[in-house]
């Protein structure tokens, strides 16, 4: 920002410019604002500014009549992956406070997505008939469910890996080969249960699949509970024959490989994976 000096004379007469006074003698100007605006002003403060006007309350009423016509609508220009609009399915509202509609529609099909906010307004109901329910994969692209679904069985019957048309993510498990299953999302119940995190949200894919991983934790866990529990011990070798037998190491042994099921369940509800 330019400044320039107001100086006097010995006599107290400013010299530059002519007829202004002021009280600091170094002043800064505005932007756009040239030394001769100066000229004839006095005790008056600089041109340019802007004076606001003292907030007036309003009643939350009429606040929220306020926000109920500023609505914002997504589309998929706006959007390209699942992660940049789910913060708005549940509020239905941004972070400004603006109702939130979203107006999406799938890459492969062209047809309209079955995908609302808690704060949409009702569709049509031609509109809503017509409408393909929503399906997100790992890597966070959505489409419609039956225009991917068609995509994956091509694919397979073609002896192809299954994968996302747009970044060719491999819908498979990595270790195991088996198809990560695609299932429609429907925005009006809890997410949890029907669609894990997405890959950019934080969540993960792991190595093998539920039932991979399911039959090897019972072989491994069968292992240990007949290294622990051996079926071949005769029963003159328990100390106690009538409190601990053959019997009770049965016994022992489904109990062991149950809980090391049940532990291996209550692990897998413990982080968000696909």
């Amino acid at each position: 920002m330019p400044r320039f000096e107001v100086c006097s004379d010995d006599e107290g007469e400013i010299d530059e410019p002519e007829n202004v006074r002021w009280q600091h003698r170094t002043i800064a100007l505005p932007p756009g604002v040239t030394v001769d605006l100066y000229s004839g002003i006095r005790n008056s403060p600089p041109p340019g500014l802007v004076r606001a006007k003292t907030p007036q309350a309003i009643r939350y009423s009429k606040y929220k009549e306020e926000l109920a016509g500023n609505v914002r609508t997504l589309t998929n220009e706006d959007v390209s992956i699942f992660g940049d609009f789910a913060k708005y399915i549940e509020p239905g509202v941004d972070s400004a406070g603006r109702q939130i509609e979203l107006d999406l529609t799938c890459s492969i099909s062209h047809a309209s997505l079955d995908v609302y906010t808690r704060n949409s307004k009702p569709r049509d109901p031609n509109d809503a008939a017509r409408a393909e329910p929503m399906a997100v994969l790992p890597c966070g692209h959505f489409f419609g469910y039956r225009g991917i679904d068609d995509w994956i069985r091509t694919r397979i019957v073609d002896e192809m890996p299954p994968d996302c048309p747009i970044c060719r993510f491999f819908l498979t498990y990595p270790q195991c080969g088996h198809e990560i299953k695609i299932r429609p999302y429907d925005a009006r119940f809890q997410r949890d249960g029907q669609l894990p995190l997405t890959i950019p949200e934080g969540g993960t894919v792991p190595k093998y699949c539920l039932r991979c991983r399911f039959d090897y934790i019972r072989a491994v866990s069968q292992q240990l509970a007949y290294e622990i529990y051996p079926d071949n011990i005769p029963s003159r070798a328990f100390i106690n024959p009538r409190a601990c037998g053959p019997d009770e190491f049965e016994d022992k042994r489904m109990k062991m490989q149950d809980r090391l099921l049940e532990t291996m369940f209550i692990a897998e509800a413990e982080y968000s994976h696909w």
